[in-house]
């Protein structure tokens, strides 16, 4: 409108940039790469700037926030990282409370090199898929973590049947209970029940090459691409039995 541009001023090396949605005033997040902080910016409905920074981990570069905005938490995504020591499992994670007057940061672990963060509609749960299993955080007033659920268990990895898990594409369920996991080069599909950390292996006619879980978290599909078939099941109903399939 009326082409008008302000300047803010962030930490030392801002890099990494999120818009955080939810009522309220307009916000954004930055990581400052060189500070080892974030730097936090809102408009109030009158046009007021402000700013604030809080310290985050070492490393950080990626962003995951909630759909209510109450929740930013900073993680570090390796395939950002140009020269990666072997050694670095990057598993710190910063979660910040923004609903707080001066928001702070927690730093947790979670498991082995994360590969994608989610966090589920009611704002409660936080859900890390890493290359060592699913890490759960409960959020709230006292953020903490609750469990470790694993994708291929001992028994399935010596076997070598299922596969290896496309980590990178690990739809979960809106109000969190439910997991899919494709594998590449398998022609199967794995559904975890991440409340209670029951899994069923589902057999099916080919190589699932894409999978997606429904709004309402009950139903879910997967795409197999080489028979041009697509498949649809309840995620409950699989839990007891893995042949409800259409």
């Amino acid at each position: 409108v009326t082409h008008e541009v302000k300047t803010l001023a962030a930490g030392l090396g801002p890099r990494y940039l999120a818009a955080i949605d939810g009522a309220g005033d307009e916000r954004a997040i930055v990581i400052n790469t060189g500070s080892f902080d974030a730097t936090l910016f809102r408009e109030s409905s009158d046009g007021a700037l402000s700013d604030v920074d809080i310290p985050i981990h070492d490393g950080a570069n990626a962003w995951v926030t909630s759909a209510g905005g109450r929740w930013a938490v900073a993680w570090s995504d390796a395939t950002l990282v140009e020269r990666l020591d072997p050694t670095q499992g990057l598993q710190d994670i910063s979660v910040i409370d923004l609903s707080k007057a001066t928001p702070t940061s927690e730093r947790f672990n979670v498991g082995y090199r994360p590969v994608q963060l989610t966090i589920d509609a009611d704002e409660s749960r936080l859900y890390a898929v890493t290359q060592s299993g699913i890490s759960v955080l409960a959020l709230g007033d006292a953020p903490d973590v609750l469990d470790d659920v694993t994708i291929v268990s001992s028994e399935e990895e010596v076997s070598g049947e299922l596969g290896t898990p496309v980590l990178d594409d690990v739809p979960i369920s809106a109000d969190g209970r439910f997991a899919l996991v494709r594998f590449a080069g398998a022609d199967r599909l794995k559904v975890i029940d991440l409340s209670s950390d029951q899994s069923q292996v589902l057999e099916l006619p080919g190589e699932v090459s894409d999978v997606d879980i429904a709004s309402d978290g009950r139903r879910a599909v997967a795409v197999i691409r080489e028979t041009s078939q697509v498949v649809t099941f309840d995620l409950a109903a699989v839990l007891v039995d893995p042949s409800e399939l259409t």
